[in-house]
């Protein structure tokens, strides 16, 4: 339940501005910047041929098409985001894209030997809940890969009133999205 499987177009989400015009390309900067060492922490993880890899909240899918030529034809790849339009294209024998509000949506228990979520929690209420519901989709053994800022210690070294006033307008504006910036100090 909570999701269903994507083959075409899907209508757009709108807490993050996924409608906005321009979000492709505002996905391919943060791919530019994250990329590379995500390629490296999932392979330092064991993502390999065989491997069964569920992507949580994923985005462009530039990781989800990287995962698919790691896992082979016998491997697996779940790819689930509130909004598939990006990875949908990408679906095949290897890649399953489900569109999946992993708040309220149900995820696969224990199957998967790495989960792996990139800036995904700190747009969430509840992270610790979700969590939860990413290490039950793993199997014993799984690792869990996750990705995201900590905004905590953002702010600018001078303490004159107009960089105090550009940081505490940039944290506001985050949290009106819901992003949590203090996901590590939980």
């Amino acid at each position: 339940g909570g999701h269903r499987v994507v083959g075409e177009a899907v209508d757009a989400w709108d807490v993050m501005e996924q409608g906005w015009a321009q979000e492709r390309a505002r996905l391919a900067g943060m791919e530019a910047l994250w990329d590379e060492g995500t390629v490296d922490v999932l392979t330092r993880c064991g993502v390999a041929p065989g491997s069964r890899v569920l992507g949580a909240g994923a985005g462009g899918g530039s990781t989800v098409r990287w995962l698919a030529t790691q896992v082979g034809r016998v491997g697996r790849v779940l790819a689930v985001d509130i909004d598939a339009r990006f990875v949908a294209p990408l679906a095949s024998d290897v890649v399953q894209v489900c569109e999946v509000d992993v708040v309220t949506g149900d995820l696969p228990v224990a199957q998967f030997d790495v989960v792996h979520a990139r800036l995904l929690l700190e747009h969430l209420r509840e992270p610790a809940a979700i969590i939860r519901k990413l290490r039950a989709a793993l199997v014993p053994g799984g690792r869990l890969v996750l990705a995201d800022y900590d905004w905590s210690g953002f702010g600018f070294e001078s303490d004159e009133a107009l960089s105090t006033l550009g940081t505490d307008g940039l944290l506001s504006f985050m949290a009106t999205a819901d992003v949590d910036g203090t996901l590590c100090h939980r």
